[in-house]
């Protein structure tokens, strides 16, 4: 009896790594099915850019804006002088029925933004709230949301005159150019910029969590999900 009871026991215990083994080997494969899908139109950005990006000294970057419902804004920040300009509202209803998406579906986006915003946070708190100048303003204005903390540490570490951001921009093209991680990254300008640069991926991964691959690549692609523009120019004679 103990003999065939251990028996049974070896076998189960043989099962159940096999279809562990069968699941990693099912998961490994969806991941790398994923990876060769790439990534939509508005989320990445071809390596060549980047590096083209460096040469010219002109830093562009499409970041989530606070909501899906507000105007994306595009904002122009040079070394001398720096200018912002609205685009308009986000027709929300137009892009939901682009997308396919009914009213609770809406919703579970708007919280897809602020999940990212949330993200981006985590990401950049550590090296922005240890800075008098992020202490101070939040002192003066103290922010209300994550994408406010984000927007507060963007505008306080982030100075176009300052050499420390000019250099930044140099590796963080440099790095990206060559595919590197963020893990890369050194100090406070290149960690908020490599952040920056890689959130429209933060946003399309919770947007996939919420629709879908197909309907977050089309919502992607189609211009439905709100991306706000920054450039950075960095050196003169960049566009």
């Amino acid at each position: 009896m103990d003999a065939n009871r251990n028996l049974t026991t070896q076998v189960r215990d043989y099962k159940d790594r096999w279809l562990s083994a069968e699941t990693e080997v099912r998961t490994a494969e969806a991941r790398m099915a994923e990876a060769s899908r790439g990534l939509p139109f508005g989320v990445a950005v071809d390596r060549g850019e980047w590096s083209r990006m460096g040469r010219e000294g002109t830093l562009r970057l499409r970041v989530p804006c606070a909501t899906w419902h507000a105007g994306p804004r595009l904002e122009i920040r040079g070394r001398t002088r720096g200018k912002a300009s609205s685009r308009g509202p986000h027709d929300v209803a137009l892009h939901a029925e682009i997308v396919g998406l009914s009213k609770e579906e809406i919703g579970t986006v708007e919280e897809a933004y602020e999940r990212t915003h949330t993200r981006l946070w985590s990401k950049v708190r550590a090296v922005c709230e240890v800075t008098e100048e992020f202490q101070g303003s939040a002192e003066e204005s103290p922010p209300e949301t994550d994408h406010d903390r984000v927007e507060l540490c963007r505008r306080a570490a982030i100075l176009v005159a300052s050499p420390a951001t000019q250099r930044a921009v140099d590796d963080v093209t440099a790095l990206l150019g060559a595919g590197g991680s963020s893990e890369r990254a050194r100090g406070l300008e290149e960690r908020v910029l490599f952040t920056l640069a890689e959130s429209p991926k933060d946003l399309f991964e919770e947007v996939v969590g919420v629709l879908g691959r197909e309907r977050a690549v089309r919502a992607f692609e189609y211009g439905a999900m709100c991306l706000d523009e920054i450039v950075y120019v960095v050196r003169s004679g960049g566009a």
